[in-house]
């Protein structure tokens, strides 16, 4: 665990982000109700990554973070912010 917390902090340090966590594997999965000769019968799947998951995720409570505690988000924004979603938006317009 702590090679991996050194690992991550050394990436937010440099900006740097592994190219093998962006690759994905693509998978496909078969549509309900669909023939499996068919492509079109099929929805592809991206399957990246673990640690580029976890990485990703660490990123954007940091950035969130970050951007709340500096007020550089408006109140108005919604979506990608905690306890608050665009539906909970269009019903304050109502």
């Amino acid at each position: 665990m702590a090679l991996l917390i050194a690992i991550f902090n050394a990436c937010l340090k440099n900006c740097y982000f592994l190219p093998s966590w962006k690759e994905a594997v693509i998978i496909g999965i078969s549509k309900p109700g669909k023939p499996r000769e068919l492509r079109s019968s099929y929805r592809p799947i991206s399957l990246f990554s673990g640690l580029g998951k976890v990485y990703e995720k660490i990123l954007k409570t940091r950035l969130s973070n970050h951007l709340l505690n500096k007020g550089l988000i408006i109140n108005e924004q919604f979506g990608f912010r905690p306890q608050l979603s665009c539906p909970q938006q269009a019903l304050s317009l109502v």
